[in-house]
């Protein structure tokens, strides 16, 4: 069926929001899906010649989707509020229950990221990729690691809620 409405240009139907919205499924799907597969070659390619040289090209092309992702948040002049683990809204208030509901969800964030980090490194480790190391280097660089997440969380977070608060007291006004 042909739709009637039209824009500037009278050959391409107009498209509202719900086939917008669908179009942007769609979209994030096929880049989950890239960088998954990106993800898997980087493994491999590491794992089967022992050179992360071989992946430079992949590493390149994640990096690029993370700045084209960059760049298109901020001409829609969209905001990122902070998010727990499970992908739930914290909240944005300045009231000392919001800020430590807030600090425990960036330290359940960074507990799990460098939890996985560091189970990747004992997984190439086991397959002999990696040096091994002790016991006490593995646990002093997932603490590192713990610590150097949560501290770009809670900063990246925080200056989110205050650019949106910020926001919204403008419309206020």
């Amino acid at each position: 069926m042909k739709n009637n409405q039209s824009n500037n240009n009278e050959n391409y139907p107009m498209i509202d929001e719900r086939q917008r919205r669908s179009i942007g499924d769609v979209s994030t799907i096929i880049v989950i899906v890239t960088i998954l597969y990106l993800l898997v070659e980087i493994t491999y390619k590491y794992v089967t010649t022992k050179d992360i040289l071989t992946t430079s090209w992949e590493i390149i092309l994640l990096l690029l989707i993370g700045f084209i992702y960059l760049i298109g948040i901020r001409s829609n002049k969209e905001m990122n509020l902070p998010t727990s683990f499970l992908g739930k809204q914290l909240p944005t208030d300045q009231s000392n229950e919001a800020k430590v509901r807030r600090i425990k969800a960036y330290f359940i964030e960074s507990l799990a990221s460098s939890t996985a980090i560091t189970g990747l490194t004992l997984f190439f480790t086991f397959i002999e990729v990696e040096v091994k190391l002790s016991v006490i280097e593995y646990i002093s660089s997932f603490l590192g690691l713990m610590t150097v997440y949560f501290v770009l969380s809670y900063l990246w977070g925080e200056y989110n809620i205050k650019k949106y608060n910020q926001y919204m007291k403008s419309l206020d006004n």
